[in-house]
């Protein structure tokens, strides 16, 4: 049966993965929308990972519940409780070796700094290894940091070449997509 085998590693440095699995509508968005022919694979490159993975599966779990829907989707994956990054296969060499292309890769978090010249403590960019962004950043490169709150409401003005801040949080009719 030539039927596709996703695999999944989960990597709590990445901003973006943690929004994938704390948010229920990104859950759900999986346990509605994957098709009967799918196989999953589960993994985590935490050196916890049997618990990140048990945790992962209750997740699906829970949503599956709640939405009663996608009651078939854990007959089809598959939970690794081993580190992505020890299994020694050809998956694991995959994984390891992504690379990231052309622009917005390797930057996984910013520094802030006030006007007063206080260091803020690092922040995770929700876009941290993605190339799909438009936009160059190098390292070194300075932008001004714009506080949007919690995002959820649009700014009265353009804000070119400056990072936007959002916080967690908000109205429940705002959801993490929107932001």
């Amino acid at each position: 049966k030539n039927a596709p085998v996703v695999f999944y590693a989960l990597d709590n440095r990445s901003a973006f993965v943690e929004c994938l699995w704390t948010k229920d509508e990104s859950v759900d968005h999986l346990v509605q929308n994957s098709t009967s022919d799918v196989t999953y694979v589960f993994m985590s490159f935490s050196a916890h990972a049997r618990d990140v993975v048990t945790w992962m599966k209750s997740r699906l779990q829970s949503r599956i519940d709640v939405l009663g829907v996608g009651g078939d989707l854990l007959d089809r994956s598959h939970f690794v409780t081993a580190s992505a990054s020890e299994t020694n296969t050809w998956i694991s060499w995959m994984l390891s070796n992504w690379t990231c292309e052309d622009h917005g890769c390797g930057i996984n978090r910013i520094k802030a700094q006030t006007e007063q010249g206080k260091i803020l403590p690092s922040i995770r960019r929700l876009d941290g290894r993605y190339d799909w962004l438009f936009g160059r950043y190098n390292n070194g490169s300075t932008f001004p940091l714009v506080n949007f709150d919690d995002g959820c409401s649009l700014p009265s003005q353009m804000y070119t070449g400056s990072v936007a801040l959002i916080y967690r949080g908000g109205p429940p009719s705002c959801t993490y997509y929107t932001k």
